[in-house]
């Protein structure tokens, strides 16, 4: 069976946000990593009591999908990478940025 080829390589339904950084897509995963998210949203609801499994799976996506555009060095389009301008370097050593903190 040959697949219709996808215009833009993304699904009908996905939308991007006014602002170029968020992307809105319906995903289908595995019952065993929402079960997992459900179980952490539950830990976690003394401190954030709407945490959702959703929540905890678009968090672990995106950090994981972060992780791999730093290993790979990958740039997305130069007009999706002027959202994201490059951090400048510190401008305070560690010890000045504490304010004064005990630790």
């Amino acid at each position: 069976m040959t697949r219709k080829p996808i215009h833009n390589y993304q699904r009908p339904g996905t939308r991007i946000s006014k602002d170029g950084c968020t992307v809105f897509a319906r995903l289908r995963i595995d019952r065993r990593v929402f079960e997992r998210g459900r179980s952490w949203a539950k830990f976690h609801s003394a401190a954030d009591p709407g945490c959702t499994a959703e929540d905890i799976i678009e968090g672990e996506l995106n950090m994981d999908g972060q992780k791999a555009i730093d290993r790979e060095g990958y740039e997305a389009p130069a007009d999706v990478e002027a959202n994201y301008p490059k951090p400048q370097p510190a401008s305070k050593t560690a010890e000045e940025i504490d304010d004064d903190m005990p630790f």
